[in-house]
């Protein structure tokens, strides 16, 4: 969750394209998630998502608060580890489509 003002969600109400980084924590490789973001304000998901940690940021009714549901369409892995590497001229990393429309 975020707040609904958040710069988060003004860039994704403009543009819905997301992209999500892990990296390792060891450095050795990384997975990039490239997707789309929609906005979720209904009342019955934000209270089935809420956490109690969040109470304090959202005082009262909660009205400022927004979900935001990502949805992947595709997926990049790099395991330096495992040989799992971008290609040799262009560096792309191996990749996965998923959630197609």
């Amino acid at each position: 969750g975020t707040h609904s003002g958040s710069r988060k969600v003004k860039e994704i109400t403009a543009n819905k394209k997301i992209s999500l980084f892990y990296e390792s924590p060891g450095g050795d490789g990384y997975v990039l998630l490239k997707g789309e973001g929609l906005i979720v304000n209904d009342p019955e998901n934000k209270a089935r998502y809420f956490k109690k940690e969040w109470k304090e940021f959202y005082p009262g009714d909660r009205k400022n608060f927004i979900l935001i549901k990502f949805i992947p369409r595709k997926m990049e892995v790099v395991s330096y580890k495992r040989g799992l590497l971008g290609a040799e001229k262009t560096w792309e990393a191996p990749s996965v489509l998923l959630n197609k429309k």
